[in-house]
C-alpha cells in the first residue's frame, strides 16, 4: 500500500510539472477543462469515458495511434488521461487487469531511482523546480513547485 502510495504521488507531481513547464496549466487538479482547445478536450473526455466504463485498453489503444504523430496537443491528452487514470483506486485498476506500474510505465517512469535520476534532479539542478521542503528532501510530505521563467 505504502508503495503504490508513493507511486500515485510521483505519478501526480511528475504530470504536474509537465504540465505546467510544457503548457503553463498550473490547476491544483488537473481535468479536460485545462485544456483550451474544445475538439482537443472532447477527445480527451471520450478517452476518460472509455475508461470509466472499464475499456481501459480500447482506451489507451486510441491514445496511441493518437500520439504517434508527435503532436503537442496530443501529449497533453496522453499526460491528462494518465493523471485521470492515476485517480482511480486500486480495485478499479485492478478489476480491470491495470496497474500503477503500468501508468508510471506509459509516462515514462521506469521506477522510483529512474524518476529522480531522470527528471527530477535536473529539473531541480536546472532550477525549474524547487523542494517545498528543502531541508528534508527525502519526507513524505516533499513536494515539488515550478519556478517560474523569468522570460
Amino acid at each position: 500500500m505504502l508503495q503504490d502510495d508513493f507511486i500515485l504521488r510521483q505519478i501526480r507531481e511528475m504530470i504536474h510539472a509537465v504540465m505546467r513547464m510544457l503548457f503553463q496549466v498550473n490547476a491544483s487538479e488537473l481535468s479536460p477543462e485545462v485544456i483550451e482547445d474544445a475538439s482537443a478536450r472532447t477527445v480527451l473526455e471520450e478517452l476518460l469515458a472509455l475508461t470509466d466504463e472499464g475499456r481501459i485498453d480500447e482506451a489507451e489503444n486510441q491514445l496511441y495511434e493518437m500520439t504517434c504523430d508527435g503532436d503537442r496537443q496530443n501529449l497533453e491528452i496522453g499526460l491528462l488521461f494518465y493523471y485521470n487514470l492515476n485517480g482511480k483506486d486500486d480495485d478499479f485498476l485492478e478489476a480491470h487487469n491495470f496497474s500503477r506500474e503500468e501508468i508510471m510505465t506509459m509516462c515514462g517512469l521506469k521506477n522510483k531511482n529512474h524518476f529522480i535520476k531522470a527528471h527530477l534532479k535536473p529539473l531541480l539542478e536546472s532550477g525549474q523546480l524547487r523542494m517545498t521542503i528543502p531541508d528534508k528532501p527525502n519526507s513524505r510530505n516533499q513536494k515539488y513547485v515550478a519556478v517560474k521563467s523569468e522570460d
